[in-house]
């Protein structure tokens, strides 16, 4: 179990990390209204043994949970390494997930997530609170197709780690939610790699995230996210049209496999 020294700095470093994602990153939209951090009460929860942490209701305002649910409005997205789907739900009719609560991030969140990672794995492993590491080979990106009931988790879910922070979100500031099961021919999925090469801007131009083009990507997409309602501002997009990352010759093309998103 971690010191309270050692808590403290975690929770400086998230504070911080909401700060910065606030004002800088495309996760913003996300965080334009963050919880309000109990430092304190918070590390008191997380010491706390899975199992007997209280329910978020008990330390977080109604505010906190609209603006919770009002992220995932959209719908639920989360990663899953292709071998534990193929053990754990193997048909079209399997459910997905987590008997007691499957942990997810906002479907809009998943996109800006690999947008701004460029889908390295190690890069979204940290945002997302997973060990470095955990995750190899083909990784499967499930989303909802409808509109699921988030819950802040509690902490007392099984598939809740170490990384875990009360108040709903992650240690790279993007809110998480649990979600009841879904049967698999109800969500939409496609693997890390396809999800990344087929990524479009907000004006429809495909953008090719590869590692030698990854921060021109990321830059390009600065201001398409900037509209704090989350919708589309034309303006910006008609500014930033001739901005987007360029293509690729033919020959580049033909030259894209799996692993140029710093995947593999």
């Amino acid at each position: 179990m971690k010191s309270v020294n050692d808590l403290n700095h975690s929770f400086d470093c998230l504070c911080s990390n909401v700060d910065e994602n606030i004002t800088k990153s495309p996760l913003s939209d996300a965080l334009s209204s963050s919880v309000k951090f109990d430092r304190d009460r918070f590390g008191e929860i997380k010491q706390m043994p899975k199992g007997s942490r209280p329910d978020p209701k008990k330390y977080l305002s109604e505010v906190d949970f609209s603006n919770h649910r009002k992220s995932f409005k959209n719908g639920a997205s989360f990663l899953v390494p292709n071998p534990l789907a193929k053990k754990y739900f193997p048909s079209v009719d399997s459910l997905v997930g987590r008997p007691d609560g499957q942990f997810a991030i906002a479907a809009d969140d998943m996109t800006r997530l690999i947008f701004e990672t460029g889908g390295d794995i190690g890069k979204i492993e940290k945002k997302l609170g997973i060990p470095v590491g955990s995750w190899k080979g083909t990784i499967l990106v499930f989303t909802t197709k409808s509109v699921v009931e988030p819950k802040i988790p509690s902490g007392n879910e099984s598939g809740t780690n170490e990384e875990w922070i009360p108040g709903g979100l992650l240690p790279g500031g993007v809110r998480e939610a649990v979600i009841p099961q879904v049967r698999r021919s109800d969500m939409s999925e496609n693997s890390l790699v396809s999800h990344c090469m087929n990524l479009k801007d907000l004006g429809g131009t495909p953008i090719n995230v590869r590692a030698a083009h990854t921060s021109q990507a990321t830059r390009n997409l600065d201001g398409f996210f900037e509209n704090k309602k989350g919708d589309v501002n034309p303006k910006t997009l008609a500014s930033r049209k001739k901005e987007a990352a360029p293509e690729f010759s033919q020959k580049e093309s033909a030259s894209i496999k799996p692993g140029s998103c710093s995947i593999f």
